[in-house]
C-alpha cells in the first residue's frame, strides 16, 4: 500500500479520500422547573407522615386503655411508665409538637392519662389536707424548648452518672425566660455552676432558679408577674440556645415537671 498526499492506494482499489466532518457544538438543555411535581410530593410525605403518626398514637391508646381496663397494681405502674417515657417540649404558643397530634386528632390519649392525673391530684389535696401542708402551686412554662436533661439522676457529657436538681431546655433559637408565677427577684448573679443566674421567690416557700441566661433584664428587689420577661437564654457550648430551671421548696428541690402546667407541654 503506498501513501499519497491525504490519499490511502491500495492496488487493485479505488483511492479514498478522508472527509472530516463538522459536529454541531452541544448546545445546554434547559428544562422547566417542575415545581407542581415538587409541591405534590411534598404533600404527599407530610400526608404519609401524619398517617403514620395517627396510627402510632392510635396503637398507644388502645395499649394504655387496655392496660387500664385490667387495673392492677402491675399495670397502673406500666400506665405511669409509658406517660413518664413520653419526651415533653414546652411551646407556649402551643404549635405542633412531635406528638402534639395525639392531642388534636386522638383526644382519647389526653383523657386517659388526665383522668389518672385527676385521681391523683384529687388523692394528693386529700392527703395535703390531712398532713396541714399547702397545696402545690401551678407554674407556667419557664422558656419554648426540648427538656434535654430531667430532674434526678442523669449522665453527664462524659458519662458519669450526676444529680440534676432542676431541668435543662434546649431551643434552636434564642428565645425569652419567663417567670413561672408571680413572685419578687431575690438574687441577680453569676458562677461557675449555673453561668448568668435569677433567683425568684414565689411565696409560701417556693424558689425558682433560672440559670445559664444569655441576657437578664431585671434587678434585686423587682416583682414580677407570671409570664414576665426576665432575660434571654444563654448559649449552649454543643450547639443552641439552653436554660436550667430548678425549683426548691422549702431548702428541698423538687421536680419543676410536676408543677408545670398541662397547656404548655407538647408531647414528643
Amino acid at each position: 500500500m503506498e501513501a499519497g498526499k491525504g490519499v490511502y492506494v491500495k492496488r487493485g482499489l479505488r483511492p479514498v479520500r478522508r472527509r472530516r466532518i463538522d459536529l454541531p457544538v452541544p448546545r445546554p438543555v434547559r428544562r422547566r422547573a417542575s415545581y407542581g411535581r415538587m409541591d405534590a410530593l411534598d404533600e404527599e410525605h407530610k400526608s404519609a407522615v401524619l398517617v403514620v403518626k395517627m396510627s402510632v398514637a392510635a396503637v398507644i391508646i388502645v395499649v394504655v386503655m387496655l392496660l387500664k381496663s385490667i387495673d392492677t397494681p402491675a399495670t397502673r405502674w406500666a400506665v405511669d411508665r409509658i406517660r413518664e417515657a413520653i419526651t415533653y417540649d414546652f411551646d407556649i404558643n402551643e404549635s405542633l409538637g412531635k406528638l402534639k397530634f395525639v392531642g388534636d386528632y386522638l383526644p382519647g390519649l389526653k383523657a386517659v392519662f388526665n383522668e389518672r392525673d385527676a385521681k391523683k391530684d384529687d388523692e394528693g389535696a386529700g392527703n395535703q389536707q390531712g398532713n396541714g401542708q399547702a397545696d402545690q402551686p401551678v407554674f407556667a412554662a419557664p422558656a419554648e424548648g426540648k427538656v434535654v436533661g430531667f430532674f434526678g439522676q442523669v449522665y453527664d457529657d462524659e458519662g458519669k452518672k450526676v444529680t440534676n436538681q432542676g431541668i435543662d431546655i434546649l431551643s434552636e433559637q434564642q428565645g425569652w425566660v419567663y417567670t413561672v408565677a408571680d413572685g419578687k427577684v431575690v438574687a441577680v448573679g453569676e458562677d461557675e455552676i449555673y453561668g448568668k443566674y435569677v433567683k425568684i421567690d414565689h411565696g409560701e416557700g417556693w424558689v425558682a432558679l433560672y440559670g445559664g441566661c444569655g441576657d437578664i433584664q431585671v434587678q434585686v428587689g423587682a416583682l414580677v408577674k407570671q409570664g414576665d420577661r426576665i432575660g434571654k437564654m444563654g448559649e449552649n457550648p454543643s450547639g443552641g440556645y439552653r436554660l436550667h430551671f430548678e425549683v426548691w421548696h422549702d431548702d428541698k428541690p423538687v421536680d419543676p415537671l410536676q408543677l408545670i402546667q398541662e397547656e404548655s407541654k407538647v408531647f414528643q
